[in-house]
């Protein structure tokens, strides 16, 4: 039986490392992007890093698909957006449910596809602090725990690879 791993990909550079790092690992990896309907504005954009990590480690060894989570995101975010970004913040009404809406296609594609783990490119870097500029309330341990915890229900692993790996910064010798 062949050890597969479905990725959620966004062609950054997180989920691009994670899938060059599990590429060693798995037999194969599935590199899902997803499609929720409303700002992407380079969705197929990521080809061009998917064609990289083929080259690095063959053609064969990643399974890449676009998925529409358009209808969950509509129900999660869009439909009660008003309400939720007043009552929690912009970051909360759009980022979580973008994050859960991902998570749930993940599991039923792992499920559909008999496999047993899926992870991101979720990091530290990105978890709100007070300090760090770039954050994402999706990031946050409590709402990774969540996730686990909801793909524990169906008998997925989730798990974050690089999410401790403590700094994206580039080392320079002085």
């Amino acid at each position: 039986m062949k050890k597969e791993i479905v990725v959620q990909f966004s062609g950054g550079i997180d989920s691009l490392y994670v899938a060059h790092l599990l590429a060693e690992k798995y037999d194969r990896v599935h590199l899902l992007t997803f499609n929720k309907g409303y700002l992407h504005f380079f969705l197929k954009a990521n080809k061009k890093n998917v064609g990289l990590l083929r080259t690095i480690h063959g053609k064969d060894k990643f399974v890449y698909k676009i998925l529409d989570i358009k209808n969950i995101f509509k129900e999660m975010a869009v439909k009660s957006f008003r309400e939720t970004s007043k009552k929690y913040g912009n970051e909360n009404a759009w980022c979580i449910p973008c994050r859960a809406s991902m998570s749930i296609m993940s599991v039923i594609y792992a499920l559909e596809n008999d496999i047993e783990e899926f992870t991101d490119g979720a990091n530290w870097e990105q978890a709100p602090d007070g300090e760090k500029l770039l954050v994402t309330a999706d990031n946050y341990p409590e709402f990774l725990d969540t996730i686990k915890s909801f793909a524990k229900d169906f008998y997925v692993k989730y798990f974050p690879v690089v999410y401790d790996l403590n700094t994206r910064k580039v080392m320079t010798k002085v």
